[in-house]
């Protein structure tokens, strides 16, 4: 039988795709190349064509998701019907929504990268979250203040602290989603409190930008759908 040659793109993502599932449940630091070879049934030889070392690998594995996100967001930053508040709260809506599609991956992901030994791979996503969005986000705060609805007097710096703002939300919303949950004579506070974090952060966003109204960056309603068993939601 002639031995099958796939187009080296192809191959390469069928190695990116093998990777990324392993990180997400094994774990970064718990994945081998070996792991990666079984599951992507290749040889080791395949593997070094495409990419020099594990470390390699996850950054490429990053970079992907990085670019795959940021081209689906392109659409809104590219709407011109939307001033930059709607931008950005579309933008960052967006994300969600994938989110909370997804809640059952990203819940059992979230319990992965944030043990311990899995920082690098933590860091690594926020790294290149930070490098590729914040621009973006600088641009829409451009936009805005060109526009009015923004009164900052340093647009593109904004779009890092935004970032960070969010990245801090993010952080506590994570902690909390692994909160073991209450038991049932106890009563269950997560969703008040996952919503006051969500209304603080926007509102320093709002500050800090000196928005003309109220940033609903995030609905809470689909928020709190990360509390829900996904089976029953």
């Amino acid at each position: 039988m002639p031995r099958i040659v796939k187009d080296p793109d192809v191959r390469r993502n069928e190695i990116l795709d093998a990777a990324q599932q392993l990180f997400a449940f094994k774990g970064y630091d718990q994945t081998s190349v070996q792991d990666v070879l079984d599951a992507a049934g290749i040889s080791k030889g395949a593997f070094y064509h495409y990419f020099a070392s594990k470390s390699e690998l996850l950054d490429c594995l990053v970079e992907r998701m990085t670019t795959q996100t940021l081209a689906a967001l392109q659409p809104i930053v590219n709407d011109d019907s939307l001033d930059a508040c709607e931008k950005m709260e579309a933008f960052f809506g967006y994300i969600l929504r994938w989110k909370t599609n997804n809640r059952r991956y990203l819940l059992d992901l979230m319990r992965v990268i944030y043990r311990d030994e899995n920082a690098v791979y933590r860091y690594k996503i926020t790294a290149a979250n930070i490098e590729r969005i914040v621009p973006v986000v600088g641009d829409m705060v451009s936009q805005g203040v060109v526009q009015g609805v923004f009164t900052t007097e340093h647009p593109h710096e904004m779009g890092e602290i935004v970032m960070t703002i969010l990245r801090t939300l993010g952080e506590s919303l994570a902690q909390l989603l692994m909160e073991e949950p209450p038991g049932a004579d106890a009563p269950d506070d997560r969703a008040e409190r996952m919503e006051h974090a969500i209304r603080v952060h926007e509102y320093a966003v709002a500050r800090l930008l000196g928005a003309v109204r109220p940033l609903r960056l995030l609905d809470v309603e689909q928020a709190k759908l990360f509390l829900v068993e996904p089976e029953a939601a």
